[in-house]
């Protein structure tokens, strides 16, 4: 089998699933939760996502990457979500609680470095989806324009655009906060 394909073979196809699982579980999560922000939120796309693309798996035609097709199952979950209902907290301050004691990764970080956290995430809150997605992908993915533009159905130029629309309005939210 190959190393990003699903092999139609029935024997093995509920083991390769749980390694296409394994292997881009984390980088889905980090991009939906980047864009959602609550773990519990994140944590329910990414459920819904693998359980869509294993009753899709007949769909994904090979034409991309395996992890930019689940990729893209969960930003569309993530925005059909979003416009169902608001998953983001009335109280900022309470979330980035949330945030920080749902995440055990993190280091040690100082009240500056956690209050300048804090405005970003708030920051993201206010972009459109299409930059908010952008944002997420290049700065906590570190995916690449060319990358992000083939996830987003668009152009490189286009998603280029949208991070640095979403750059400028994510400095101008912190500059007007501070």
């Amino acid at each position: 089998m190959g190393d990003d394909k699903f092999s139609g073979v029935a024997i093995d196809a509920e083991q390769e699933f749980n390694r296409i699982v394994l292997k881009y579980g984390e980088r889905i999560y980090r991009t939906v939760r980047g864009m959602v922000g609550t773990h519990e939120d994140a944590d329910d796309i990414v459920q819904e996502t693998f359980l869509k693309a294993y009753k899709n798996i007949d769909s994904f035609r090979g034409e991309a990457d395996i992890g930019t097709w689940l990729t893209r199952i969960a930003l569309n979950l993530t925005y059909t979500k979003t416009r169902r209902k608001k998953l983001f907290s009335d109280n900022p301050v309470d979330d980035y609680v949330d945030r920080i004691s749902s995440n055990t990764d993190l280091p040690e970080v100082t009240v500056e470095e956690n209050e300048r956290r804090m405005m970003v995430e708030n920051g993201l809150k206010t972009l459109p989806e299409k930059q908010r997605a952008v944002f997420v992908l290049r700065m906590y993915e570190e995916m690449k324009f060319k990358e992000i533009a083939a996830l987003m159905g668009t152009t490189e130029s286009a998603s280029r655009a949208n991070f640095h629309q979403a750059l400028t309005k994510l400095k101008k939210f912190v500059s007007e906060k501070n």
